[in-house]
């Protein structure tokens, strides 16, 4: 294949130099930030365990400091084009930036976005300090992507959820009223996995009721882990087995039922209607004091709507708030001032940035909720269908355009960087630093094309792909996966 008119040994090995060092920079720049991230480290108190002990929990979780800009196949921002300062004395992987991070929010869970750390609310208990046995187990634990059966059939006569808005009459403080009147409807979760064959809790998060029936809506994150759940009400002594009726990992959306009818929905909102500057009330059951707060609520504001973040490897909206939210409080309502949920409570900013002495600089009144317009639609869909299903082949790239290819002596196309765990394109022979410069026979002149082409199609479909690597042009049938089997937890 000629390369800008040329065809040389030379040339050849210069493109292949290239491709290495685009797929290293981004590892440099994790192993910097682990090493500030680290810095941090001594100045955070361990959390304490509440209602019952729980063991350490090792972080087999996230994603990538970057931004993606797309589904099914993520291209990367072209600030991550750029060299990272040098300044680790030991090289890692972009995983470890994610371990220390969850560390330092206390999370079960951890996502990097851009410099901060933005982490789901979820309260797993106590950490471990120890982190000498990680390095080894980190590439091994990511080759193993969350994936959970469906465990209650579908029902397709469902066609609708939510219930009716409670009666607001004092409207200059709407709270105490919202607050006493969606008590019946929110409720705290809990994840257990088995280990020596006794029940040990992993994970706590909030949901809400979505159906009479006993429908129930959180947060995937927030039984990812588990094998075994519980659902509890607010004044209640009793605790109810849950079972898993399916979820979407790459929403962060999750199902459960329980056995139980009459059940009292909250009222869903209008998401798309909801304007910056508006009340946003959250009730979850956060931890903290060395106790499960159970019924806590939190009031703010809407401080932005429609706010895109890099999430679970693909750009998502959000709802920003400056409620007060904190961990536990994943899977909860956020509520406006007629009592309807706007959105489901998943993420707050913990680190927005590092000084320049590297030491971190708290986030504060930085919260994000799944508008409920989504939310709705992909609980429904699952409650009538069972897991969503989301096409994709699990590769992360740099679109490299004509200006950039010229730069990198490279082929215009896709540079893959890195692979999501259980990726179809790995699977197929394709390769970190190759150049994905056709789909189906398309020129990939533009990212879109590629995102587009794997959007339509579905699991299952055959995409041929046409890679350049190392100046050879190379064809690959590549089968189109389930992105939502690829996310890891």
């Amino acid at each position: 294949m000629q390369h800008n008119g040329q065809d040389n040994t030379e040339l050849q090995q210069q493109a292949a130099a290239q491709a290495q060092q685009i797929a290293k920079q981004d590892t440099e720049q994790a192993a910097w930030a682990a090493m500030q991230a680290q810095q941090t480290a001594s100045n955070v108190q361990q959390p304490q365990s509440g209602i019952m002990p729980m063991p350490p929990i090792r972080e087999k979780r996230r994603k990538k400091s970057s931004a993606y800009t797309a589904y099914y196949a993520a291209p990367k921002a072209d600030a991550e084009m750029q060299a990272p300062p040098v300044q680790s004395k030991k090289k890692r992987s972009w995983k470890v930036v994610a371990i220390i991070a969850v560390m330092l929010a206390c999370m079960t869970v951890g996502c990097i976005f851009g410099v901060g750390v933005i982490a789901p609310l979820v309260y797993g208990g106590g950490y471990d300090n120890d982190l000498s046995d990680i390095w080894e187990d980190w590439e091994e634990e990511m080759q193993a992507p969350v994936i959970k059966e469906d465990d209650y059939p579908a029902d397709p006569s469902i066609s609708q959820i939510g219930g009716e808005a409670p009666v607001i009459s004092n409207t200059v403080n709407p709270v105490p009223e919202i607050a006493a009147q969606l008590r019946e409807s929110v409720v705290g979760i809990n994840a257990y996995e088995t280990v020596e064959e006794e029940q040990q809790l992993i994970s706590r998060g909030t949901g809400f009721v979505i159906h009479a029936d006993g429908y129930i809506l959180t947060n995937f994150h927030v039984v990812a882990s588990g094998s075994a759940y519980t659902v509890s009400f607010d004044g209640q002594e009793e605790e109810y087995a849950a079972r898993f009726v399916g979820g979407d990992a790459t929403m962060d959306l999750a199902v459960l039922k329980i056995e139980r009818t009459g059940l009292k929905p909250a009222a869903l909102g209008n998401s798309a209607e909801t304007q910056v500057g508006e009340l946003a009330v959250a009730m979850g059951n956060p931890a903290g004091a060395d106790a499960n707060l159970t019924g806590s609520v939190t009031v703010g504001y809407v401080s932005y709507v429609n706010r895109q973040l890099s999430y679970n490897n693909s750009t998502q909206s959000f709802l920003q708030i400056d409620t007060a939210v904190n961990p536990g409080n994943s899977g909860g309502p956020l509520l406006n001032a007629q009592g309807e949920v706007i959105g489901v409570v998943t993420l707050k900013s913990v680190i927005s940035s590092y000084d320049e002495y590297g030491q971190a600089i708290n986030s504060e009144g930085l919260g994000f909720a799944i508008p409920m317009d989504i939310a709705g639609q992909v609980a429904l869909s699952i409650i009538q269908n069972g897991s969503v299903k989301r096409p994709g082949i699990g590769i992360l790239f740099y679109f490299l355009d004509v200006d950039k290819a010229a730069e990198k002596q490279l082929p215009q196309g896709a540079l893959i960087d890195e692979f999501m765990a259980g990726s179809t394109a790995r699977e197929a022979g394709l390769e970190i630093g190759d150049v994905i410069v056709r789909c189906n026979g398309v020129q990939v002149t533009t990212q879109q094309i590629l995102v587009d082409a794997i959007a339509r199609s579905t699991p299952g479909d055959l995409l041929t792909l046409t890679v350049w690597r190392n100046g050879e042009v190379k064809e690959f049938n590549v089968v189109v996966g389930d992105m939502n089997r690829m996310v890891t937890y």
